[in-house]
């Protein structure tokens, strides 16, 4: 606990008072994972990324993180190429990994510039 730094000498006085507003229901993780969850899910980032901020943050993380993972993808694929729909394999490669870093998986990434047709000359395959 950050309070802890600033007052070492009242250990056992804090560890009351944080109990006790943990029995009010003042401190929650759970309920404030969920909040970091659903505020992270509207900004648009990935399931990878939330998970690693809620344990970066010391919260409990959700067993089931459900993101439509496409209409993320679309809004920060947007994002990086300023509009463009065809890429050479640098750019692509640069946004694949812009991508990853938002907290998406390589199969969903994969699906997206598959469906997306992203780089030039790809074929569909189906």
């Amino acid at each position: 606990m950050k309070i802890l730094n600033k007052f070492p000498d009242s250990e056992a006085e804090i560890e009351v008072i944080v109990n006790d507003l943990k029995k009010l229901g003042y401190i929650d993780d759970e309920k404030n994972a969920h909040y970091y969850v659903d505020l992270l899910i509207s900004r648009g980032y990935g399931r990878e990324y939330i998970k690693r901020y809620l344990k970066k943050k010391g919260f409990p993380v959700p067993d089931e993180i459900v993101v439509e993972s496409s209409d993320a993808i679309e809004k920060w694929f947007l994002k990086k190429t300023k509009g463009k729909t065809s890429l050479e394999r640098k750019d692509w490669q640069r946004v694949f990994l812009y991508l990853k870093s938002k907290g998406f998986t390589s199969e969903e990434i994969f699906d997206f510039f598959r469906k997306r047709r992203v780089y030039e000359g790809e074929r569909d395959s189906r």
